[in-house]
């Protein structure tokens, strides 16, 4: 009975962790202000959370190493701008991508 309540509580608090650690590692290696950091959530919040989970799917899939799972950062950041360019244009991790959703990913051509 205690072993599974324990083994959750680790999980969660190993979460925490990790969660803390990457935000740290990524405040500090990119020079990024903490006015930064929250301008970032709350983008994520406003366009993203109603589809993606770092760490369960949602509509779309878990964000947690969503980096290691595609070629590069700027091929991540041309699907997130216009993922139904990408696709249209024939690329073949688009393709690829978008026969695993269950429906199309909107479109953000405004971010920077």
């Amino acid at each position: 009975m205690i072993l599974p309540l324990l083994q959750g509580f680790v999980r969660k608090v190993s979460t925490v962790i990790s969660i803390v650690v990457l935000s740290s590692a990524i405040f500090y290696s990119n020079n990024v202000s903490a006015a930064d950091a929250t301008k970032g959530k709350d983008l994520f919040k406003a366009n993203c959370a109603s589809c993606h989970a770092l760490n369960s799917q949602l509509v779309g899939p878990a964000l947690k190493d969503v980096d290691q799972r595609h070629s590069s950062e700027a091929w991540l950041i041309k699907w997130i701008r216009n993922n139904q360019a990408l696709i249209a244009s024939g690329d073949a991790e688009a393709v690829k991508t978008s026969n695993l959703m269950p429906s199309a990913m909107s479109t953000f051509p405004q971010f920077s």
